[in-house]
């Protein structure tokens, strides 16, 4: 079919399709049709050739690059993409997480807007049972954490906003060319605004001077320079309608501008803009969550070295771990949860949490069956989340999970061997494991049990990072004791 010539009506950026008037009709094409993608090129006003199909529909459309385009489409330039706007915005917190790139995938987390409350709790107790405990280490831990905690706080503030609101604040206004058009908009708008009042207390004075001059004598002198006068208004009212008829098309003209820039680059802004808020959040969340682990395993692995917070752990008949999910059991010791206050539901469900989070795997490697079953029972009464699994030969946690007869956890916290159950065994066994098994980011700990605690056997296994070493023959309340201070 023969090419047809229109002028683009109406361009509609949010959808990228425009409409060309030709011959009477209106014609719907999408912006993907236009020559060489240059829909950029598209204007309201330009003349365009195209072509359709029998339906009717748009198949392709030529712009006309011979037409001087208006001067006020400069304002459509765009001097700040999407992503430097974001970055700019979200400097700070990006500046934040370089600090803790060298994160491991692997390091331990906690819930901290779950543990917040209650961690800065036992902060707080641990301080007020023994002070010495909290030293500059440990502060500077929580100093961090709470920085960390203001700076979420703050993206959250600062990524609050819906999609529109964020896409004016953070990309139109920080184009020089959109900010000067509504300036210019509210400019012009002002001059109409003040030209208008002009027209109106113009035209009062017209009618009025028009009624008054009826009443004169025309053949007068005083006639002539009253109708000179009136004249004079006259042209005055008409130059302030043409300058305010042309003030109001070139508004009409600019505001079209603004909301096709608006439109244009709204969805570039979206796509961009929403994943880089997730992406932002997530990164900020896993280091509040690290550094809350760190911060919950540091203290309690100093409070229990206090022999202040030890003394009140026995006074208060605390049984369990040296932690914070002991400590929050210790605090709701005597609150019925079926009668409980919506605050105390809450810890409750932060125990859920804790106790979920808690879970330790522990291997039990001992001669006598029925030693490592009292072991076992002990541990289970001692913390129910622990899960204890008695092996007879620890060999097989070499093989492959299919062959394995006992079952094997993925990953062993704290490995309870028996020096006399391996034997000479012993220490080639454990430096294999820590060789192929054991986990850096979370190592394995191993606690020796044997007759005799001699300084060799200790030195060995030193070299081999055993650190608790335990009498075979201790009596139940030492073994507790000593997995209290390991766990």
């Amino acid at each position: 079919m023969p090419r047809l010539k229109g002028v683009v009506r109406y361009m509609h950026e949010a959808e990228k399709t425009a409409e060309i008037k030709a011959n009477g009709k209106i014609y719907t094409f999408s912006y993907d049709v236009v020559e060489d993608n240059d829909y950029e090129a598209l204007f309201e006003g330009l003349e365009v050739s195209f072509e359709t199909n029998k339906e009717n529909e748009v198949l392709s459309v030529i712009p006309n690059y011979k037409q001087e385009r208006p001067d006020y489409l400069a304002y459509l330039e765009v001097t700040k993409d999407v992503h430097d706007c974001l970055f700019n915005y979200f400097s700070a917190f990006s500046s934040l997480l370089q600090n803790y790139q060298d994160i491991s995938p692997e390091s331990p987390e906690e819930d901290f807007l779950k543990m917040r409350r209650f961690l800065l709790t036992a902060y707080n107790d641990i301080h007020d049972i023994d002070f010495n405990v909290i030293d500059k280490p440990l502060a500077a831990l929580k100093s961090e954490l709470d920085k960390i905690f203001r700076y979420y706080t703050e993206f959250k503030t600062k990524s609050g906003y819906s999609v529109q609101y964020a896409y004016e604040k953070i990309f139109l206004m920080q184009q020089p060319q959109y900010v000067a058009l509504i300036e210019k908009i509210a400019y012009i708008k002002g001059r109409i605004n003040q030209a208008a009042v002009q027209e109106k207390s113009l035209a009062l004075q017209i009618k009025e001077r028009e009624r008054e001059l009826e009443k004169w004598d025309s053949k007068t002198k005083s006639f002539a320079v009253f109708e000179k006068n009136l004249k004079a208004m006259r042209k005055r009212y008409a130059d302030l309608v043409y300058f305010l008829g042309k003030q109001r098309d070139l508004v009409a003209k600019l505001v079209r501008v603004r909301v096709i820039f608006v439109e244009r680059f709204f969805a570039i802004f979206r796509e961009s803009y929403e994943p880089t808020v997730k992406e932002f959040e997530q990164h900020l969340l896993r280091v509040l969550n690290v550094k809350s682990a760190e911060l919950d395993k540091t203290l309690w692995t100093k409070a229990k070295q206090s022999r202040l917070v030890r003394n009140f752990f026995i006074k208060s008949g605390i049984v369990g771990t040296y932690s914070s999910k002991t400590f929050l059991k210790y605090y709701l010791r005597n609150i019925d949860q079926e009668k409980a206050g919506d605050e105390a539901q809450k810890l409750f469900a932060l125990l859920n949490y804790m106790e979920s989070i808690s879970t330790k795997n522990i291997v039990l490697v001992r001669s006598s069956l029925d030693v490592a079953t009292s072991n076992k029972e002990l541990l289970e009464k001692f913390d129910k989340a622990l899960q204890i699994r008695i092996m007879r030969d620890p060999q097989e946690i070499f093989n492959p999970p299919k062959m394995s007869k006992q079952g094997v956890f993925d990953r062993i916290d704290l490995m309870i061997i028996e020096f006399e159950a391996l034997g000479l065994n012993c220490y080639p066994f454990i430096e294999r494991y820590r060789r192929e098994k054991s986990s850096q980011v979370h190592p394995t700990i191993f606690c020796l049990l044997t007759r005799e605690i001699s300084p060799n056997l200790m030195a060995q296994g030193k070299k081999l990072g055993i650190d608790h070493f335990l009498n075979s023959h201790c009596t139940d309340e030492e073994f507790i004791d000593a997995m209290r201070e390991i766990l």
